[in-house]
């Protein structure tokens, strides 16, 4: 449960409570009686087993179907990304199957066809490019998987973000490139067997059975059979793959039996292309199946225990397998096997010993290496075969599930199977018992054109699905420091490969209409020709055309999609946590190899938790704010204090307060905030290190079990005013004349105006649920945080709300949106910069913080500011965040945080710190509890760069920080009180916010404690009233003092500039 108030959590309902049924034996009775377990035999158990499970769906909860809506919406955003495909796969299955999941008869086989046709120039190019095309689609794939694993098809994402009816031409499109993958495979298996069986004696049904039973037995053990099975397949394979590259360089060099150099005597003699340019297109199908099943991993990824660990590992093997198993082999068959040599596999025909690997070896005279080669083909059949129904049958049930195929494919039995899905897979897997026909070579041909040209289409809408994501990604506010694995080419990475995939689509359709030779062709053959080179395209379109006119789908746009629901919700802290324990097992040479950056220090800047409501004072820190601000602290403590990648030289468990500066306003909410959020940040040590031994040997153990008392330094100033949470008038604590002059401004602003007259409705519409607190006159935009504030406390703590049927999910987010245009307005304004005087005394704050972290090399490393959030909304205006997310210009939520870093690549130790010009800063900040939400970094300054160097952020910082009394006084335009002896010096020489005045703040520390204190209470005492009466003169209206804006119901019509820290 979301209990966060400022996004409408919701309360708990006692009236919803279980009631305990002590009859049966529940509900917290505890039973004495005697149980006994009955367990069934083990043929009963396998009975049972494939029975169907009514609960389990391959269709993660919360995937967008083919109408556009989500599938079982009322149970996404807690069955999210939970496929009942149990996630038994671990990492080594992943690995294996992203190095050699798909090498099969594409490599070992249907190469030999490739080369035929362009001969191994063109062999070499085509599988370079389909490979650089191939490695950008997967990285884009791995990206989206990791964020929203799908368990069956690809066509989620066309669905989600491109177009419903292209998702149902994606499915099915995938759905039969792997179903006829199958009977592929095993054509192939009886192609190799020819190599032994030459006569022919035996009858190839046999061979056929036996594959087929051996598959369909292994995919019958469920996803754990499937992920042994290629972890077996595939060390196999490689070990034969890397064993052909070595015995291929010495034959290459004249090492074998027969002796004699080859070099590149056969890019000579009869050439390095056949059939030119036509030629080396041809290629291009041929290569595209050769790398078909490669997306596997992303459809294994819905499989794994921690995607975010295993997956981008195994995406970026992918690289490895392209360049070791592909272009190297491939190279060494171009170099070892003429293309004219009458026993590569042609169109049409079947011939013995069909794979170039296998005849490299039998030209150079070793006659014991064919036949192992031979048996690693057929256990590559075994593992694409093994593939083709695991592809297939998920996403046969996927398609099932969301209403694109008949319900039955769907059936999922208890083990987590797809039963039904299993069997029809397996049953167009007798297709293969064409391998006794005379016609096996052309059947083997039509196979391939169904599933060579499937993966393109495929590919592109992987790479345009990922193009779309990330255009809606920003669209909505996200920033990529979200996503918790990035693709590596990013968005010009998909672009390239989706403009390939375009470009080979082209000259595909070119090949196949016009063939090599077709000038003597009749035109019967001809078409043959085209439908074998573009079977898939007809089928894609005619999918595509006809749900699109049946369904009447749009496409959909950036700022329509849904980038929520079915989002896999990783615990990206625990899993954070996880990945330093296992860094700091490293032995010293690995730590050494993956060296990481160092934190020198960080500033923490931080909300309170959950309170009660301004409307009732005082207010206080609820236990619920509590526990958040102790959950954020521990969180921190987890990041920087006891982790491998700690702050430098931080003590991990007794404090050292000289380490830490803490500070808070004299408030009681921020005071408590302050103080929860250290007890989790250091905790209570125990007895072991919460012990001290006297002169006289006794021993004191301290109270609390260790319980560590660390101090909050109480300020005052003009980014978090004393007494805040009892004020409905921050700005007016600030005491900076000007600034409450500006925020009055937004007032008679037109903007505030046409808001105040076009909401009136909508205020009087849930006058019912308030009138007990405002009035009719006061029910309107003015009052837009205060009305905010009442309700959203109530739907968190109250079991019952008067007219809570007013209160719609609309409701609720219309009144946060008007009180988020509300409070930013008051708080910012680009125009006048002084508006936004909290933001610029926090922003000196920051720099005397972080430059005392510098100069004392790390003695005081952490900073932590507990305040107001019209602070947050000022900094944010200052420091252009917006740009980076609209997310920035509404009320930040209760325990969110910014957090500024210091770091640094040099080398640290306590005789050499880092200059200056190695320092950096990051931002990162967290609307919410860090413990429950995301801390993501922003670029500050309307810049890219999330990192950025330290004299750049000083500089940029200096423009506007205020951290001197003269230049508080002179840009407030205070000449009372403390500013009095400042007035005649300011007046003659105006104070600059330059950097030069920001950096002489941070040199000579900034404001103290002292002259802050003097600042916000003298200057709040002796200013507030004068500036009252000159606002009243001078403006025309008047301030509602905090007793008649704390009690709203008492007054008339009320223009609060409330505020809320």
């Amino acid at each position: 449960m979301n209990n966060d108030v400022e996004k409408g959590a919701s309360s708990f309902d006692k009236d919803s409570a279980t009631t305990p049924d002590y009859a049966s034996g529940r509900g917290g009775q505890p039973s004495y009686e005697e149980t006994t377990v009955v367990r069934e035999g083990w043929g009963r158990r396998m009975m049972d087993s494939f029975k169907r499970d009514p609960n389990l769906t391959v269709t993660p909860k919360g995937t967008i179907g083919a109408n556009g809506r989500v599938f079982d919406p009322k149970n996404a955003a807690a069955a999210t990304a939970n496929s009942p495909l149990a996630r038994r796969l671990k990492s080594r299955h992943l690995q294996m199957i992203a190095i050699g999941g798909s090498i099969g008869t594409g490599l070992f086989v249907a190469s030999g066809k490739a080369l035929a046709a362009g001969g191994p120039a063109s062999v070499l190019v085509c599988f370079v490019l389909i490979g650089i095309m191939l490695y950008c689609t997967v990285h884009a794939l791995g990206e989206m998987a990791v964020l929203f694993p799908v368990a069956g098809s690809f066509s989620a994402y066309s669905t989600r973000f491109l177009d419903p009816a292209w998702g149902f031409a994606m499915g099915w499109n995938y759905a039969l490139q792997w179903l006829v993958v199958l009977p592929l495979e095993v054509i192939s298996a009886s192609i190799t067997i020819n190599y032994w069986d030459e006569q022919p004696r035996y009858n190839h049904a046999i061979f056929v059975t036996i594959f087929l039973v051996v598959i369909i037995s292994i995919n019958l053990f469920g996803i754990k059979g499937y992920g042994e099975a290629e972890f077996f397949f595939s060390i196999i394979k490689i070990i034969a793959v890397i064993g052909y590259i070595l015995l291929g360089i010495i034959l290459n060099c004249g090492g074998g039996p027969d002796g004699g150099y080859i070099g590149g005597k056969y890019w000579s003699d009869p050439g390095a292309f056949n059939h030119g340019f036509k030629g080396l297109c041809s290629v291009f199908v041929t290569a595209a199946f050769a790398f078909a099943g490669t997306e596997l991993v992303g459809l294994a990824a819905a499989e794994t225990e921690n995607p975010r660990k295993s997956l981008p590992t195994a995406v970026k093997q992918v690289f490895w397998r392209i360049t070791l198993f592909y272009i190297v082999s491939l190279t060494l068959v171009g170099l070892l096997v003429p293309y004219n040599d009458n026993r590569l596999l042609k169109g049409g025909s079947a011939n013995t010993a069909a794979s170039p690997f296998v005849i490299s070896i039998e030209n150079a005279g070793i006659t014991v290496l064919p036949s192992v080669m031979n048996c690693v083909i057929l256990i590559a059949v075994l593992s694409v075969g093994n593939s083709s129904i695991f592809g297939s049958s998920r996403t046969l049930a996927a398609l099932a599930d969301q209403g694109q195929a008949p319900k039955i494919l769907g059936y999922i039995d208890r083990q987590g199977r797809p039963l039904v899905a299993i069997i029809v897979a397996s049953t167009l897997g007798l297709i293969a018992y064409a391998a006794d026909s005379s016609a096996e070579g052309t059947v083997f041909d039509w196979l391939l054109a169904a599933s060579g040209l499937s993966s393109i289409f495929t590919w592109g809408s992987i790479c345009l699905a990922h193009i779309r994501f990330r255009r809606a990604w920003k669209v909505q506010g996200h920033t990529l420091d979200e996503i918790a694995f990035r693709s590596q080419p990013g968005v010009v990475g998909s672009w390239v490969g989706f403009i390939f995939n375009c470009l080979v689509l082209i000259v595909q359709f070119w090949v196949g209409a016009w063939p090599v030779g077709y000038a003597s062709m009749t035109a019967s053959r001809q078409l043959k020709s085209f439908f074998l080179s573009y079977l898939a395209a007809p089928i894609v379109l005619s999918c595509y055309a006809v749900y699109k006119f049946w369904k009447k789908t749009i496409i959909v746009r950036a700022n329509e999609m849904d980038l929520q629901t079915g989002i896999r919700e990783l615990n990206l802290p625990a899993l954070i946590a996880e990945e330093r324990a296992e860094r700091a097992a490293w032995p010293k040479w690995k730590q050494l190899y993956k060296a990481q950056e160092t934190v020198l220090g960080v500033y923490i800047f931080h909300r309170h938790g959950d309170r009660t409501s301004k409307s009732f004072t005082p207010t206080v820190l609820t236990d619920l704010g509590y526990s958040q601000v102790y959950a954020s602290g521990n969180f921190y403590r987890n990041r920087y204090i006891n982790a491998s990648s700690s702050i430098y030289g931080i003590s991990p468990d007794l404090v050292i307060n000289s380490q830490l500066n803490v500070q808070a306003p004299v408030d009681l909410v921020l005071q408590s905030s302050a103080m929860g959020f250290l007890q989790g940040l250091y905790p209570a040590v125990g007895a072991t290190l919460g012990t001290q031994t006297l002169a006289d040997n006794t021993t004191v153990e301290a109270p609390l079990n260790g319980y560590q008392l660390i101090p909050v330094n109480a300020v005052a100033s003009a980014s978090s005013g004393a007494n805040s949470e009892n004020s409905a008038w921050l700005q007016g604590q600030s005491g900076c004349l000007n600034a409450i002059t500006s925020s009055n401004d937004y007032f008679y602003s037109n903007e505030y105006v046409t808001l105040l007259n076009s909401t009136g409705p909508f205020y009087s519409s849930i006058l019912p649920v308030i009138n007990k607190t405002f009035t009719a006159a006061q029910d309107t935009f003015k009052n837009a945080y205060t009305i905010f504030d009442l309700i959203h406390v109530s739907e968190i703590h109250n079991a019952s709300i008067p007219s809570s049927n007013l209160l719609t999910p609309e409701t609720l987010f219309q009144l946060q949106t008007l009180a988020d245009n509300h409070e930013f307005n008051l708080a910012y304004n680009s125009s006048e910069p002084i508006r936004a005087i909290a933001g610029s005394t926090l922003a000196a704050q920051i720099l005397q913080q972080l430059n005392s972290t510098i100069t004392g090399k790390s003695h005081s490393q952490i900073g932590i500011q507990f305040g107001a959030y019209a602070s947050f909304l000022s900094f944010f205006g200052l420091a252009q965040l917006p740009a980076a997310s609209v997310n920035f210009t509404g009320i930040v939520d209760y325990a969110s945080a910014m957090t500024f870093e210091l770091v640094t690549n040099a080398t640290v130790t306590s005789t050499s710190y880092p200059s200056t010009d190695d320092i950096s800063v990051r931002f990162l900040f967290s609307n919410g509890s860090a413990s429950d939400h995301p801390l993501t970094t922003y670029p500050l300054f309307g810049q890219q760069e999330t990192v950025i160097p330290w004299t750049t952020f000083a500089s940029e910082m200096g423009k506007f920080a205020i951290g001197d009394q003269a230049t508080w006084c002179s840009q407030c335009g205070n000449t009372t009180g403390v500013c009095a002896s400042t007035a005649t010096s300011s007046s003659s020489s105006p104070s600059s916010t330059s950097s030069g005045s920001a950096q002489k703040s941070t040199n000579d520390g900034g404001v103290s404690r002292a002259v802050a204190g003097v600042i916000g209470a003298m200057v709040t005492l002796a200013v507030v009233l004068g500036v009252e009466a000159l606002v009243m003169l001078l403006a025309g209206w008047r301030l509602v003092g905090r007793k008649s804006a704390a009690t709203p119901a008492g007054g008339e019509d009320t223009v609060s500039a409330v505020g809320k820290a």
